[in-house]
C-alpha cells in the first residue's frame, strides 16, 4: 500500500468512526486527523515517537493549565489578518501577521472560575479519545500521541475571541491550533481564505478547512476535489503570492561554462533518490563546457563529497546563493520532486522533474498528473535529449494556463477577493 493510499484509508476510517459516534460537527477532529497522518508518515520514514513518562507528564501539565486560562485571542485585532505566515509575506500584502495567544491567570481564584468549562473540556477529551481508541483500524499509539493536540484544539475553540476580525487568510489550516481558529471563525461569520505557498501532495495535503480556497493550479484543485470532505469548498482561481517576485528576474543563461542546476529534497524518502539522478546527469552531460550546480535542501544530510571534489560539480548550500539568480544563469534545471522545478518554470522553459520510477509508492508527486503542464524526464534517452536541448519542453505560456494562473498579479487578485467578501457582508 502506498503512502497516499494509507492516508486516504485513514481518512475513511475516521469518517466512518465519526458517523457511528454521532459527533458534533465542530468536533470532527480535523486536528487529530492531521496529526495522525503525520505519525503515519513518520512511520514510513523510520522515525520514532515515544509514549514515555515525560510525555504523560507533559499531557497532565497541559490539561491542568486549562484551569488557569484567562483568555485566548489573535495577536492582531485588524479586520483582515494573515494567520501564522511570514513577516515578509505580511509586509508584501500590507496585512498584519497574527498568531494565537493564550493568556493564563495564575491567581488562586482562576481555577474556580474555570471549573465548569474545564470539566466540560475534560469530558470532551475523554469521550473523544475513547471513540478513537475503540476504532480497530487506528493504531492506538498514534491516537494517544495526539492527546496534546486535542487539548490545544479544545482550549482555543472554547476561549478564542475574534472580536474585530472580519477575514483570516492562512496557508496553514490543518495544525490543531489553526484548525480551532478556522472552525471558530466560520461559525462566527468571519471570512476564511486558504492560500498555498508551494506544491502539495495527496498524502499530507487533503482537507481544506477554510470557506474559500485560493487555488494556484488545476493540479492543486484536483487533489482537493479527490476528498469528498471538500465538497462544500468554494474554489477561487488564484496563484502563489510569494512567487510574484519571480517577475523581477530574467533568464540569461551563461554560455561558458553552461550551468545545469539540480535542486535536492530532504533525505530519506525514495529508493531512487537525488544521488541516483545526479549520477545519471553527470554520466550524460558534457563535462568540458558544463558545470552541474547541486543546490542542497536545508534538510538534506547526504554525502556529496564525491561531487564536491570533481571539477564539473559545485555544491551549493542553503542561502549561499539566491535560487532565482542560479536559475537565471542556468541552461536547464532538474529536481526529483522539489518545488523549485515549478518555480524555475516561470523563468526557464527547460525546467524538468526527473524520475524513472513513476509507480514508486513513496513518490510524493503524481507525475502523470503534472505532465500536462510541465515535463518529467522518465528515462535516459529523454535525459540525453533534455541536456542537449533536443527536447521541446512545455512552453512557459502553456504552463501558466494550468499553474499559477494569476502570476505575476496574485497579490492584487487576493486583495480583490478580500474586498469582495467585505462588500458581501455589507449587503446582507
Amino acid at each position: 500500500m502506498s503512502l497516499v493510499e494509507e492516508v486516504k484509508l485513514g481518512f475513511e476510517n475516521y469518517d466512518r468512526m465519526l458517523a457511528r459516534s454521532g459527533r458534533k460537527p465542530y468536533h470532527d477532529l480535523f486536528a487529530l486527523r492531521t496529526q495522525y497522518i503525520i505519525f503515519t508518515i513518520r512511520k514510513h520514514l523510520g522515525l520514532k515517537d515515544r509514549l514515555d513518562l515525560n510525555f504523560m507528564i507533559s499531557v497532565i501539565y497541559k490539561a491542568l493549565k486549562i484551569l488557569f486560562v484567562q483568555k485566548c485571542q489573535l495577536t492582531s485585532r485588524a479586520e483582515t489578518v494573515l494567520l501564522g505566515e511570514t513577516k515578509e509575506m505580511a509586509e508584501y500584502l500590507g496585512i498584519p501577521q497574527s498568531y494565537v495567544l493564550i493568556k493564563h491567570d495564575r491567581s488562586i481564584s482562576r481555577p474556580f472560575k474555570n471549573l465548569v468549562a474545564a470539566l466540560s473540556l475534560y469530558k470532551e477529551m475523554i469521550v473523544t479519545m475513547r471513540c478513537l481508541l475503540k476504532e480497530r483500524s487506528l493504531i492506538k499509539k498514534n491516537v494517544l500521541l495526539c492527546l496534546p493536540e486535542l487539548i490545544d484544539y479544545l482550549v482555543i475553540y472554547k476561549w478564542l475571541d475574534l472580536t474585530g476580525t472580519e477575514n483570516i487568510i492562512t496557508e496553514v489550516d490543518t495544525t490543531p491550533w489553526y484548525v480551532a481558529v478556522i472552525k471558530k471563525a466560520k461559525e462566527s461569520g468571519v471570512g476564511t481564505i486558504k492560500i498555498e505557498y508551494f506544491n502539495i501532495d495527496a498524502a499530507t495535503h487533503n482537507n481544506v478547512l477554510c470557506e474559500y480556497y485560493f487555488y494556484p493550479s488545476e493540479f492543486h484543485r484536483k487533489i482537493r476535489e479527490s476528498f469528498p470532505i471538500n465538497r462544500d469548498l468554494k474554489y477561487i482561481e488564484g496563484g502563489f503570492i510569494n512567487w510574484d517576485r519571480l517577475s523581477k528576474y530574467r533568464s540569461l543563461p551563461k554560455a561558458s561554462p553552461k550551468i545545469i542546476s539540480f535542486f535536492t529534497g530532504p533525505s530519506g524518502y525514495l529508493k531512487y533518490d537525488d544521488l541516483y539522478y545526479i549520477e545519471e546527469i553527470v554520466s550524460a552531460m558534457d563535462k568540458q563546457n558544463t558545470v552541474l550546480y547541486i543546490k542542497l535542501h536545508p534538510r538534506d544530510k547526504r554525502d556529496y563529497s564525491k561531487y564536491a571534489a570533481s571539477g564539473y560539480c559545485r555544491i551549493v548550500r542553503h542561502q549561499e546563493v539566491d535560487n532565482y539568480e542560479l536559475i537565471s544563469d542556468s541552461s536547464v534545471c532538474f529536481s526529483v520532486w522539489s518545488v523549485m522545478t515549478f518555480e524555475a518554470k516561470h523563468l526557464l522553459d527547460r525546467s524538468y522533474f526527473i524520475n524513472y520510477h513513476w509507480d514508486d509508492p513513496a513518490n510524493l508527486i503524481d507525475y502523470r498528473a503534472v505532465t500536462g503542464f510541465i515535463d518529467v524526464v522518465n528515462d535516459k534517452a529523454m535525459l540525453g535529449k533534455a541536456l542537449k536541448d533536443q527536447h521541446r519542453p512545455v512552453s512557459i505560456e502553456a504552463f501558466h494556463k494550468k499553474f499559477n494562473f494569476t502570476y505575476p498579479k496574485t497579490k492584487e487578485k487576493l486583495l480583490q477577493l478580500v474586498g469582495s467578501l467585505g462588500k458581501t457582508r455589507e449587503g446582507r
